[in-house]
């Protein structure tokens, strides 16, 4: 009986350990940190970072060592003999871990960043760095990272930002844009951040902001944009944002709404809604009737795919009077123009180009030179593969390990035809 007894103990002590640890493998990183990563999928070798002891009795750290310091998340890690690609940073990954110093880059191979994963860690205090990988960005996810510092870039990769997702992260500056891939912004996602001193533009796909979203968010300064799909904003979601002096709402029927949504925006001077909507909007924002004009607020932007092949311009503005706009496309010496693209799609190949304004526009102008030949470079974080298209009459001198060359941020690289070899680094950014 006292044997059953000691083997039933040790089962039930088993049992508890195995629900507390959730982790499959511990590794150190190249920082020197000891992290712990979980087997999500063993087939396609991905991992996830995840803290080592969370169930409903013990939370993410307890009988484990923090990590401290600076820290440089690894895109893969190597177990066993088998190298892992870290896809995910799971939930409470770094909860509290307020010893982290310096900047953060969530690296190019993660997709997903879970609820709580940075919460609190106030040690930070440089910049964030969001790859352009990165999909969703959890509940409470950098809640609390006070330290942070400089410009934060949402990739346009990022498709959702839950709830109090930055909330206090007041040293972030300058202006913000939620990108027009994210449908909703969470509940306090940014409530008391108040360092961003810019503008505010919300992104076209988003269709609701949370309550008390950009509540506290006193120092943005000039105008918040509010995305034409936007159906509802919901209580205090812009309270006590005093520095915006203009709103401009895209939507051509007005959203609905909360309680004080705008309360304490003291400094707001006008509001600017889509051409024939000022009736509809003046009844239905009835508080703002008297800030409320109508007026064209889709926009128009125009770039080049390559510079130094020609440049592109905008010649004829859309008004409400005139919906229709021209843009121009001018290829350097020896260039000729190809077409006008959208997204990646062909829209035109005529120069000028006359359209008539439904929205937002972004047309990038495509040209050609004979002396040079234009490819797409593509890199692959899934298999950390950079592909470059074959073509037989691309290469011929060799591009030196660790140049930059600036024309990748337009969306291209031209090689000579010279081009014969690409060394180690070619494209690092210095």
């Amino acid at each position: 009986m006292k044997k059953t007894l000691l083997i039933l103990a040790a089962l039930l002590c088993s049992c508890f350990a195995l629900k507390a640890q959730i982790y499959n493998f511990p590794a150190q990183c190249g920082t020197g940190q000891t992290l712990y990563y979980r087997i999500i999928n063993a087939e396609q070798h991905w991992v996830m970072i995840v803290a080592p002891n969370n169930d409903e009795n013990y939370c993410c750290w307890d009988g484990f060592t923090k990590p401290t310091g600076p820290i440089v998340l690894p895109e893969t890690v190597e177990n066993d003999g088998t190298s892992y690609t870290v896809t995910a940073i799971g939930n409470y990954a770094f909860y509290k871990c307020d010893g982290l110093t310096g900047s953060l880059a969530i690296p190019s191979s993660v997709t997903n960043i879970g609820n709580d994963a940075f919460y609190q860690c106030s040690g930070f205090k440089g910049s964030l760095t969001i790859s352009n990988s990165v999909a969703n960005i959890g509940n409470n996810a950098f809640n609390g990272c006070s330290g942070f510092t400089g410009s934060l870039i949402i990739p346009n990769s990022v498709t959702s930002i839950g709830y109090n997702a930055f909330k206090e992260c007041k040293g972030f500056t300058g202006s913000l844009t939620i990108p027009n891939s994210v449908t909703s912004i969470g509940e306090q996602t940014f409530e008391s951040c108040s360092g961003f001193n810019g503008s505010l533009t919300i992104g076209n796909a988003a269709r609701n902001i949370g309550k008390m979203a950009f509540n506290g968010c006193s120092n943005f300064t000039g105008t918040l944009t509010i995305g034409n799909s936007v159906t509802s904003i919901e209580n205090y979601a812009f309270y006590g944002c005093s520095g915006l002096t203009h709103i401009i709402a895209k939507p051509a029927t007005p959203p609905a709404l909360g309680t004080n949504v705008f309360e304490g925006v003291t400094g707001l001077q006008a509001i600017t809604v889509p051409c024939n909507t000022k009736d509809t909007y003046s009844a239905r924002w009835s508080s703002f009737a008297d800030k409320i004009d109508d007026g064209f607020v889709h926009e128009l932007t125009v770039t080049s795919a390559i510079k130094v092949f020609g440049t592109a311009s905008i010649t004829q503005q859309a008004t409400c009077e005139n919906a229709q706009a021209t843009v121009s496309a001018t290829p350097a010496i020896g260039c000729n123009f190809i077409n006008w693209t959208e997204n990646g799609v062909e829209v035109s190949t005529e120069n000028p180009y006359t359209f008539t304004m439904t929205g937002d526009r972004n047309l990038v102008a495509n040209f050609y030179n004979s002396q040079y030949e234009y490819i797409t470079i593509r890199y692959t974080s899934a298999n950390h593969e950079v592909v470059i298209p074959y073509a037989s009459n691309v290469f011929g001198a060799t591009i030196q390990s660790n140049v930059y060359d600036a024309e990748l941020d337009q969306g291209g690289i031209v090689f000579d035809r010279a081009v014969t070899s690409i060394g180690d680094n070619a494209f690092l950014s210095n």
